[in-house]
């Protein structure tokens, strides 16, 4: 069960059942607190990043933990980055659309949309 942008969990960390409910409010600053949590890229970062690029490393982060900075393909994004190599970061990130081996069409549009928005 979802509620709020799709969080499966509460903010206590319980998680969703299915007649629980959220309010637009605190939907809001729980997403807040969501990207806050997922922004360990910053520190890796050199250039000035848009608001859209910054959504879009968040989104990977959050999707791939924290750790995905820590393996070498996503030292190569962060490396991209720094070199105003948009367009190879963004292929890069198009590549992490597989769970357990297996191509899934929710992940090729999740990183097509975060693609588009690190060109952005």
């Amino acid at each position: 069960w979802t509620y709020g942008y799709g969080f499966t969990t509460k903010a206590n960390w319980k998680d969703v059942k299915e007649w629980d409910s959220i309010s637009k409010n605190k939907a809001n600053s729980y997403l807040e607190t969501i990207i806050k949590a997922h922004q360990s890229y910053k520190d890796k970062i050199d250039i000035k990043l848009t608001k859209k690029q910054d959504i879009a490393l968040s989104s990977f982060e959050y999707n791939l933990w924290w750790w995905v900075w820590t393996k070498s393909w996503g030292k190569e994004i962060i490396e991209y980055i720094n070199n105003w190599n948009f367009n190879k970061a963004a292929e890069k990130m198009k590549e992490y659309n597989k769970a357990d081996w297996k191509k899934l069409s929710w992940l090729v549009s999740r990183r097509q949309k975060e693609s588009n928005y690190v060109l952005a």
